[in-house]
């Protein structure tokens, strides 16, 4: 089915339901049928086993369509990108069905799944997905472009990662940018324009957007661009959009560049082992298996290297397989320990939990009727614009420091969710919604979590446990984070506007007094979650540092011509969303590589 198709068939099935409720349910079916049933694929499967490339690019998503893109300039190379997904369904390419892509039974995800942990998600397993799908998580994300801050970078660089500070980093950014917005492209120390990665404001805004600007403008934060050099501030998202379409970096790096006679993308395959030399140590290539046939293997070889980019659970999980991982965990497998290394370690994620519902009155988005919900399909058939072209009001978002922070480098990052699952809103577009909760996370976390695997069958998912918060200082920050929701919340601004906190206390907090200090700390003892921001498993630092996993080179410790390239190999958080940074990593290592082997 068609983007065409499918929207015509939308307001076909609202001219026949008899309430909105039903035709968000049977819409919601539409989506999940065009996520599960996507485009038709070539196996290349038979084609390239036995092959010999210059390059192997393991993960077809934010790191690795930058990294295929990059190293398929250089015309003498043979490239190919092995990617466990398929094609890209058109259903992703609309921002206000973003959430529908993270369903459990979207096959456009890793459904990955967490260790049981007292205050993670209620002590319940708490939903980790990543893209399995060309584009990654580019494809299923909020589309937020955020790069972090000059002194998270700077950080690195102090850590001994020649090469990662901000003035080394922000060139690498501004290359991949073209940025749309002519309010920040003329900025031109901070931003660019020709990239191949679009950057824009969501082109629809709706009444509350402009109300909440107006709260945080009324406890004296100014509009600002948090990709420049104040941050602290609220701010519209610069989004990975163009006119009115998500661009994942499958649109922006990979489409462009299909038909270059010396790239070849090898969908629906997944890696399951890196070829080592065991005297050389070695990286020689990848044994795989097809996703739909995994009885089928196949093994694959490189006369330079085998690159991982695969993200933050997939890329640990592959070394261990291939045994680069500690070394008692592997021995208790049987897994031949090619070299001891603490991959899984250092597992990042932001932290967040339930924070302050306000309820709208007079303001929610819902259609009124049918006709007006057809109207909306219409203009976004014709002109790429209205409520489906905008996340809703995820598309707000502010930096502020916590009690432990300064204003010019501040540690808490909001965002806005909505729904009101009496009304269907589960089945509804993101930009449809009646409620408003101010949700803080923390983007410098010191807490750290870790992965680890218990089978050698690639296809078992690994172990992963978040340890949120496991740092007190974690939750102090993220208690501050939840009284000043509270206090931007109680601005006369919504009052005026006939909207009003929701004072409904969470389970087990009944005893403390609604927006103290006592009861948002007992609200994170019963429920932390996740901004889905994974980072760190295998850990970037010089050969002195015990806890790397990759040199600043992105070189995997003690064994050549292997590198590992998305985020996964960040040593601290940037205090952003991970998929900029993914992209810059991916620019960063392309030039590397290059001047390894082209440049000589």
């Amino acid at each position: 089915m068609s983007l065409q198709e499918f929207l015509s068939a939308s307001q076909q099935v609202l001219r026949d339901s008899s309430t909105n409720a039903t035709a968000a349910t049977l819409i919601f079916g539409l989506v999940t049928s065009m996520l599960t049933t996507q485009p038709a694929h070539e196996n290349l499967a038979e084609r390239i086993n036995g092959a010999e490339f210059d390059f192997i690019i393991v993960g077809g998503g934010s790191a690795g369509c930058v990294v295929a893109n990059r190293l398929s300039e250089i015309k003498s190379w043979k490239i190919l990108l092995i990617e466990a997904g398929l094609e890209e369904s058109v259903m992703s390419r609309i921002p206000a069905y973003k959430s529908f892509s993270q369903t459990l039974n979207s096959s456009i995800i890793f459904p990955y799944m967490t260790e049981a942990e007292p205050a993670t998600c209620a002590g319940s397993p708490c939903f980790w997905p990543t893209g399995k799908v060309l584009g990654g998580s580019s494809t299923i994300n909020t589309l937020l472009y955020a790069r972090g801050f000059k002194k998270d970078y700077d950080k690195w660089h102090d850590m001994g990662n020649y090469g990662w500070d901000w003035i080394t980093v922000l060139q690498y950014f501004k290359k991949s940018e073209n940025n749309l917005d002519p309010k920040y492209a003329k900025y031109i120390k901070y931003h660019s324009t020709g990239g191949y990665q679009s950057v824009q404001m969501f082109p629809y805004q709706d009444m509350n957007v402009y109300t909440v600007l107006d709260a945080y403008k009324e406890l004296g934060y100014s509009n600002t661009d948090y990709n420049g050099p104040h941050p602290t501030g609220v701010f519209l998202v610069q989004g990975t959009v163009k006119d009115g379409f998500r661009m994942s970096t499958n649109d922006a790096f990979l489409t462009p560049v299909r038909n270059r006679k010396n790239l070849v993308v090898a969908t629906g395959i997944r890696a399951t082992k890196i070829i080592i030399n065991d005297e050389t140590k070695t990286a020689i290539g990848v044994e795989y298996a097809v996703e739909n046939d995994r009885e089928y293997k196949g093994s694959v070889y490189a006369s330079k290297d085998v690159v991982i980019s695969a993200g933050a659970i997939e890329s640990p999980h592959l070394l261990m397989l291939s045994g680069i991982g500690p070394q008692e965990t592997l021995q208790k497998l049987g897994i031949p320990v090619i070299k001891d290394s603490k991959v899984g370690y250092n597992l990042i994620n932001h932290p967040t939990s339930v924070g302050v519902t306000l309820n709208l009155t007079d303001s929610s988005t819902f259609p009124a009727s049918k006709a007006e919900w057809l109207a909306h399909i219409d203009q976004f058939v014709r002109y790429h614009k209205g409520p489906l072209s905008s996340i809703g009001l995820s598309q707000l978002s502010g930096y502020i420091p916590s009690s432990k922070a300064t204003v010019d480098y501040p540690d808490l990052k909001y965002g806005f969710s909505f729904s009101d699952a009496s009304t269907g809103a589960a089945f509804l577009p993101s930009s449809y919604y009646n409620r408003i909760t101010i949700g803080p996370y923390l983007v410098r976390p010191q807490s750290r979590g870790y992965l680890t695997i218990n089978s050698r069958n690639p296809f078992d998912q690994p172990l992963i446990f978040p340890r949120m918060l496991s740092n007190p200082d974690d939750r102090k920050r993220l208690i501050d984070g939840h009284l000043f929701a509270f206090k931007l919340a109680s601005a006369q601004v919504f009052r005026d506007k006939n909207i009003f906190i929701d004072t409904t206390k969470e389970r087990g907090c009944e005893n403390e007094e609604f927006g103290t200090e006592e009861y948002f700390g007992c609200v994170l003892d019963h429920y932390v979650g996740t901004a889905h921001h994974l980072a760190g498993t295998c850990k970037m630092g010089p050969y002195k540092d015990p806890d790397a996993v990759v040199d600043p080179e992105l070189k995997v410790h003690g064994i050549s011509n292997l590198r590992v390239v998305d985020v996964s190999i960040v040593p601290e958080s940037p205090s952003s969303n991970t998929n900029a940074p993914a992209i810059m990593i991916a620019e960063k290592a392309s030039d590397m590589i290059k001047d390894a082997y082209w440049r000589m």
